[in-house]
């Protein structure tokens, strides 16, 4: 019988605080989720006599203003594209630091699997 006072008056001591608030709690406004976002559309299409990427795995820009693309092959290259066409030379050729059985025909998750630019890139360089 003492537990279910003690009880009791614990549940009290919760509850009473609780319901003598004078203002109601406000609600957190929820922040815009990606689908209030617009996003631009771009179509890429490649030249079938142009360079045969081997597994491209990523694509983005520098943001810096040249509308080049980056196109990140798992084997550790990295080409450059301008107005859906390859551009000559190679931007980065990592295969030497990346695992061989990346560069091999058998497919796995090693290798070259992203590239991300420096905010200020346009700016630095880096």
């Amino acid at each position: 019988m003492t537990r279910l006072i003690g009880l009791l008056l614990l549940v009290m001591m919760i509850i009473l605080p609780v319901s003598a608030q004078d203002e109601p709690i406000i609600a957190v406004e929820t922040p815009p989720t990606s689908a209030d976002v617009a996003l631009e559309r771009i179509s890429l299409q490649l030249d079938g006599n142009a360079y045969n990427p081997v597994r491209p795995l990523f694509i983005t820009n520098a943001g810096d203003g040249t509308d080049r693309l980056f196109l990140v092959l798992q084997g550790g290259r990295i080409f450059v594209m301008q107005n859906g066409e390859y551009i000559l030379s190679e931007f980065l050729d990592l295969t030497d630091l990346v695992s061989a059985e990346a560069n091999s025909q058998q497919y796995s998750e090693r290798g070259l699997l992203g590239l991300a630019f420096h905010p200020d890139y346009a700016e630095n360089g880096y």
